[in-house]
């Protein structure tokens, strides 16, 4: 979560600045040719351009049967009642600092990695889904390719950097959003400097996925931003999967990522900037509350077995209905779903939105109850299918963040006050920096869980992925014990006559 925004990069990139708002995500669809002067306290200026999405397939769906799978599962923030820490108790704190906060201080003494990284929580040493990515950085011996909107989390960037070091001619690359060229606290500097190539997205209305694939294998991704605060502050959830079926439609989506006309590498030249705050319209500043995990562990491990996943990466050439699928997909034993989100037009030019799609099948597959906890809830047909489904029996229950949902900009749009006035239980969480999940289950068995906010933008403007594990109750259970805990904090929306 952006809290500062810049005029200028700290070590200044070459790319383009998000056109839209500044809120995390998207309220509405923005395809349109876009130039922006950014200018620095100096009065330089870079001329910017975000281009129309290319003419390429962007994104896809697959769905994969009969697979076997190692999963480990991880809930933030993850703070033990009554347990303290100092730097000095964690194994390298002050390589860390020195390494990726310092340089970032240097030229920017307004940063707020420094102040998060003194408080007592953050000493966790790796603990929760910090502990998770760091462990997959780690093992991975071949490559690692990770792609995420927010990149600032110090043990992270840590990790990649020490593991480059140890084997210069390991294929390490990051590709981030084009936000991080003005944040104050990114890492993307840092890790350009330490030889591993970033490369900046501007081809969609924001880059938000996070994930990062370890040698072709096994692939970690969900709610978690490699941050700070989406460690300690935020409501998150993350799981890696040890499965290279999976990981190789991770891969795939790197790769068409990379490959799109408007993702830039990254060029370190400059080294001095200006912090200006920006604070969204009306938010409200939140104390996190204490959070003591899903049944008093860090890291799940589970495995799943003969197991139905699919695979969603969003988003669809917003220009061309013909869509298409990696053709390597049946060759690991996969089928190309063609229900994924996408907005073409029709013949008389007027834009026609599929609805056809894996995730609002699996609310209309509901049969006794849907759980969602999630951060921006602006989709209204989701409120039309949620609205069906509790008409017909379905026990329907919503947890969301209370900024994003009842303050400001996000009040105009988000459904959640029609949801309660439909009759549909919801509640909105305040305990955090953000309650930033986005998960779903269905009938106390089936998870839908990643990057993918319950909005319109996220639809068909937004990079993102989720992946959806059918009939698998030990996973949901872990995932309804969090769930419960964020609704239990949550206060009731009534509903409005």
């Amino acid at each position: 979560m952006k809290k500062l925004l810049i005029t200028l990069l700290p070590i200044l990139a070459l790319a383009a600045c998000n056109s839209g708002g500044g809120y995390h995500d998207q309220y509405n669809n923005n395809s349109q040719m876009t130039t922006k002067s950014v200018g620095s306290g100096s009065g330089a200026s870079i001329l910017t351009q975000i281009s129309n999405f290319d003419q390429t397939r962007i994104g896809f769906a697959a769905r994969f049967t009969g697979q076997s799978a190692q999963l480990q599962v991880a809930f933030s923030p993850y703070n033990v009642a009554n347990d303290t820490h100092t730097a000095s108790d964690c194994e390298n704190a002050a390589a860390i600092y020195n390494a990726t906060i310092a340089p970032i201080k240097a030229v920017s003494p307004q940063t707020t990695l420094d102040s998060v990284w003194n408080k007592d929580e953050y000493f966790n040493c790796n603990d929760g889904i910090t502990k998770m990515v760091v462990q997959g950085i780690n093992n991975a011996t071949q490559s690692i390719y990770a792609a995420v909107y927010d990149f600032n989390n110090p043990d992270i960037t840590y990790a990649l950097i020490q593991k480059k070091q140890q084997n210069p001619n390991m294929d390490i690359q990051v590709i981030a959003d084009q936000s991080n060229l003005t944040s104050t606290d990114s890492m993307i500097a840092v890790l350009k400097q330490n030889n591993i190539p970033v490369y900046i997205s501007a081809a969609y209305s924001i880059m938000h996925n996070k994930f990062m694939v370890f040698d072709g294998k096994a692939v970690e991704y969900g709610s978690f931003n490699y941050s700070t605060t989406a460690a300690v502050e935020q409501a998150n959830n993350a799981i890696l999967i040890d499965n290279s079926n999976i990981a190789k439609t991770y891969t795939d989506r790197w790769n068409e990522i990379r490959q799109n006309e408007s993702t830039s590498i990254y060029q370190v030249f400059q080294s001095k900037y200006t912090d200006t705050p920006y604070i969204p319209d009306g938010f409200i500043a939140v104390t996190p509350s204490e959070k003591t995990g899903v049944a008093a562990t860090q890291i799940h491990t589970l495995n799943i077995n003969n197991a139905q996943i699919d695979v969603v990466h969003e988003l669809a050439n917003v220009l061309n209905s013909n869509l298409t699928c990696p053709a390597d997909i049946a060759a690991i034993g996969g089928i190309c779903l063609p229900d994924y989100n996408y907005v073409s037009t029709d013949s008389q030019g007027k834009k026609q939105y599929n609805k056809n799609t894996a995730f609002y099948n699996l609310i209309d597959s509901a049969k006794t109850s849907i759980q969602i906890a999630v951060f921006a809830f602006s989709d209204s047909e989701l409120l039309y299918r949620l609205k069906k489904a509790e008409s017909r029996g379905v026990n329907v229950q919503v947890v969301a963040d209370y900024n994003w949902n009842m303050t400001g900009d996000g009040l105009k749009y988000s459904i959640v006050q029609k949801l309660a006035n439909a009759g549909i239980e919801v509640r909105t969480n305040a305990n955090y920096e953000i309650l930033h999940n986005k998960y779903m289950i269905v009938d106390g068995e089936t998870v839908q869980t990643g990057s993918y906010n319950y909005t319109g933008s996220a639809s068909t403007a937004n990079a993102e992925n989720y992946q959806i594990y059918y009939n698998q109750p030990e996973l949901a259970s872990l995932y309804q014990q969090d769930w419960q805990e964020l609704f239990n904090e949550g206060k009731k929306v009534q509903p409005q006559s």
